[in-house]
């Protein structure tokens, strides 16, 4: 099999499987298998298992062209995802005459087909942020004065603004309050 067995279950009819160390094997799952889960209905996980160390756990190719494109079809699945809680959650919020922001997760294509994905967090709006790779702060709408930071490295300067939210699945995070200025300096400094 090449290395511990790696599957992927793109919907309830398949099951690809092949070895970790199997690079042709993990291609054809990311590339063939991501037509099943996306187009062939009752998809189930965008994502690679592996069985290590007798259990089975979620697997993230090392192998960089292989890492992006497993970290693709994860980000397409995302947008899918979040976009469905978000009309759910809007519509659910305008029946309970409640002014939450519920904010997008965008997802976008690099010039080397890779994805990637952002949310917006503007100054003064409660807000359920998604977990993207990039939190875009909105400092002033109109004059559309904002900073870019990678997720990860946001969270240390913001984290303590953010409360999950429990009972939402994909994750989202309740931000009431934006950065302070203190904070703002700070992830100017981490900005993309």
């Amino acid at each position: 099999m090449n290395g511990d067995p790696v599957i992927f279950v793109p919907n309830r009819d398949q099951l690809w499987a092949t070895g970790k160390y199997n690079e042709a094997g993990i291609t054809a799952m990311l590339t063939h298998g991501k037509e099943s889960h996306f187009e062939q209905g009752h998809s189930l996980s965008p994502n690679l298992y592996a069985h290590t160390d007798g259990k089975w756990q979620l697997y993230v190719p090392e192998e960089q062209e292989l890492r992006k494109l497993a970290l693709s079809v994860k980000r397409q699945r995302d947008g899918i995802d979040y976009a469905q809680q978000k009309n759910y959650l809007d519509k659910l919020h305008k029946q309970e005459e409640k002014d939450i922001f519920v904010a997008s997760c965008q997802v976008y294509k690099r010039p080397d087909e890779s994805l990637f994905s952002h949310c917006v967090w503007s100054n003064g709006v409660d807000s359920l942020l998604p977990e993207t790779d990039f939190i875009v702060f909105m400092e002033d709408v109109k004059e559309k004065e904002h900073l870019t930071v990678g997720w990860h490295e946001a969270m240390p300067v913001v984290n303590s603004l953010m409360e999950r939210e429990p009972e939402l699945v994909p994750v989202r995070y309740r931000a009431r309050k934006f950065p302070d200025d203190g904070q703002i300096s700070q992830l100017r400094a981490l900005a993309k």
